[in-house]
């Protein structure tokens, strides 16, 4: 879809969406920062949907519309559609399409296709450094996904236990192909994503117990990579090897990541309280238990108290990070191919990101974000995967003011490839919001953030955010 239609597109669909009623949202949203040096601090860009260019200071407009689903699941029936579209003008002028999508509701289970925000992964959604998985810190994958969105509840049982899943597959576009003895500059390739969530006890119980697990898979061009005479599968055994995490020779067929997911939450009459916790798998080692050491662990409070004009914290969350271990004790006790080498991989050459972005946890370092003198591999794409971080965050808010708060600090130590020259390396960065409603549905919005250590450079910007909904 061409920028240069956007006007049209959200002019249409706003005209037709308007009669939908309270389910319609319209959103317009100016936006000017400025930044000491030529970077934009991490927390003011990160897990933006790669909306907000790393270069500088920057002006930018920003049109979101969109029509929800019905909230009555008695609906057998309905439908859901969205454009937002921003336009960034700084050091050089771009134009996005941060979502385009359309989906309808057939009871429990939702169609949905184009490109749209999401994150995937058991964590607090607001307050999280961002998933290992799909963080929400780059642009969408295009994709047609099938799904049960929401946790269904199996009537057995008294409902005691309910579902939620997904399939999907995407267009990642055409991407660069490193191997050993070839290269293919532009190939099409693909995306594969698919999870599985299980709810123990019932809609109405304090204690609830979650598990569940994210697949997802890069992949594409194996005929190029391996030639036609040695790639003997056909195009559907291609995709079924995907499916299934079948090796081919000595090797899985495409790029397979994602992560196992536990949570607890308790309900008090006050306080939800969230324990959660993501193990992680690049490759083969979780299955051996041989990366168990990492994984990303969180807890968070959130408070039940009704929005009053009182100033009140609402939210809570603590998490820890933890990349060092990439199953490093077990490769040579069990055979396995090598390090998990988060996000890097050896055959698409910028590995887990989609147009520069990481699109798991923004913690883990790309080679644009870091500080330039800082070692690297150059054929790893993820300078820095190799870490141990402590994030904190909290939300608080009246009837007219919100406040958001960020403080993340970690310990660096690059790849494998560069632990030597690399070391070990300190970073902090902080971030915190204001936004006051006003009249009309405006709202104003102050952000300052700030970068300080060893790994990014180091940076302090203001951002300010101007609002009308309708």
């Amino acid at each position: 879809m061409k920028i240069s239609l956007l006007p049209f597109l959200f002019v249409l669909f706003s005209h037709f969406a308007l009669a939908q009623g309270s389910l319609f949202k319209l959103n317009l949203e100016a936006q000017g920062s400025v930044t000491t040096g030529d970077v934009v601090p991490f927390w003011m860009r990160s897990n933006q949907y790669g909306s907000i260019p790393l270069e500088g200071g920057s002006a930018s407009f920003i049109v979101r519309s969109e029509k929800s689903f019905a909230p009555s699941r008695d609906k057998f029936f309905d439908w859901g559609a969205g454009l937002e579209g921003r336009l960034n003008a700084g050091s050089s002028v771009k134009a996005l399409l941060i979502q385009g999508y359309g989906k309808v509701r057939l009871g429990a289970f939702q169609i949905r296709g184009g490109r749209f925000r999401e994150t995937i992964g058991l964590t607090d959604t607001l307050l999280t450094s961002g998933s290992f998985s799909v963080s929400g810190n780059a642009l969408g994958v295009p994709k047609i996904e099938v799904s049960v969105p929401e946790f269904y509840a199996i009537p057995i049982l008294k409902k005691f236990i309910a579902v939620k899943g997904s399939y999907a597959h995407g267009w990642m576009g055409t991407l660069a192909i490193q191997f050993p003895y070839r290269q293919v500059d532009e190939a099409k390739t693909y995306l594969h994503q698919k999870s599985f969530y299980l709810r123990f006890g019932t809609p109405s119980s304090k204690l609830k117990v979650f598990a569940g697990l994210n697949d997802n898979v890069q992949w594409g061009n194996n005929r190029s990579i391996f030639s036609k005479n040695e790639f003997t599968l056909s195009p559907w055994q291609e995709y079924s090897y995907v499916v299934l995490s079948k090796r081919f020779e000595y090797s899985q067929v495409g790029n397979h990541l994602g992560s196992v997911d536990l949570g607890i939450t308790y309900d008090t009459p006050s306080l939800t309280i969230m324990l959660y916790r993501q193990s992680f798998y690049d490759k083969d080692g979780l299955k051996h238990l041989a990366n168990a050491a990492d994984g990303l662990n969180g807890i968070s409070f959130n408070t039940k108290a009704p929005v009053d004009e009182r100033f009140r914290l609402r939210k809570v969350t603590f998490e820890t990070v933890y990349t060092k271990n990439q199953a490093a004790d077990a490769v040579k006790r069990l055979g396995l191919l090598g390090y998990e080498d988060y996000y890097n991989n050896y055959i698409y050459g910028k590995g887990w990101s989609y147009y520069g972005n990481v699109l798991g946890t923004p913690l883990i370092t790309t080679t644009l974000d870091g500080k330039s003198d800082l070692p690297r591999n150059e054929r790893e794409y993820f300078i820095n995967n190799r870490l141990v971080a402590f994030h904190g965050a909290a939300s608080a808010n009246s009837k007219s003011w919100t406040t958001l708060l960020k403080l993340t600090y970690s310990m660096n130590y690059g790849t494998f490839s560069t632990a030597k020259a690399f070391g070990k390396r300190s970073q902090f960065s902080g971030y915190l919001e204001a936004r006051k409603v006003f009249r009309h549905d405006f709202s104003l919005g102050l952000a300052a953030a700030l970068d300080a250590g060893d790994v990014l450079p180091s940076s302090l910007g203001v951002i300010t955010k101007l609002v009308k909904s309708f």
